[in-house]
């Protein structure tokens, strides 16, 4: 789902724009946030046939909505529900970190267990044409390989976007709450290099910091073969 709705207004938004549960005896997860939470679900919903006994939801959300209408919309929708895990997952703000606490334990009140995605690596923003500086590179004609932008995206990180603000959120939630960091998947510090580009060349972001498609089941198939999945699932 990369078109999908990035938050949901109206109360039955979800069924039009993410999964639905079965009945059947799995672990249901449910993805909770606004565009990036897309991202993440999408890790794992493009790799869902490895996923036998998992199933995966999204719904959007922003955390500023606890104080109004859509929190009850989410409380009374089936995904919430039915799920076992939510998953939260934004570009953070200032503003989002305390609220945390607040939907932690509104999801922890309905005896639901919950994960806490860190803020994603991002790089340098779109250019006016909505070009990404590998697209830019590309246009210039320079011939760079792929370990060599793959290298040259380490330094386009920029790290005033996320690093401080995941470091406040890691003071304050963990040991309390069970806290996932997609940095790993994506870059390398002992190589000084992310992965902007997959193994065949294609784009793994669109923009600053979302995945595309393919970028999701690639990193997707990263977390597989790193086996992450069972400590966060398991």
């Amino acid at each position: 789902l990369r078109k999908s709705k990035n938050i949901f207004s109206f109360q039955n938004d979800y069924k039009k724009f993410s999964p639905t549960f079965s009945d059947k005896d799995t672990k249901k997860i449910l993805f909770i946030g606004d565009s990036h939470s897309k991202d993440v679900f999408n890790i794992f919903y493009t790799n869902k046939n490895y996923y036998k006994k998992y199933e995966f939801a999204r719904y959007g959300f922003n955390l500023k909505d606890i104080f109004n209408k859509r929190k009850t919309y989410l409380l009374n929708s089936e995904t919430f529900i039915k799920a076992d895990i939510i998953v939260l997952s934004l570009r953070y703000s200032n503003e989002d970190i305390l609220l945390i606490e607040k939907m932690f334990k509104m999801i922890t009140s309905y005896n639901k267990e919950m994960i806490l995605v860190l803020k994603k690596p991002e790089f340098e923003g779109n250019n006016r044409k909505n070009k990404t500086f590998v697209d830019m590179l590309m246009a210039k004609g320079k011939k760079l390989n792929l370990d060599e932008i793959n290298s040259l995206s380490y330094k386009k990180l920029n790290r005033k976007k996320f690093e401080t603000i995941n470091e406040q959120i890691i003071k304050l939630y963990d040991g309390k709450i069970k806290i996932l960091s997609l940095y790993e998947l994506v870059c390398d510090d002992i190589k000084k290099k992310c992965d902007v580009l997959n193994e065949n060349s294609s784009k793994n972001f669109y923009d600053y910091g979302h995945f595309t498609l393919s970028g999701s089941k690639y990193f997707g198939l990263k977390f597989i073969n790193k086996k992450m999945y069972k400590k966060y699932f398991d």
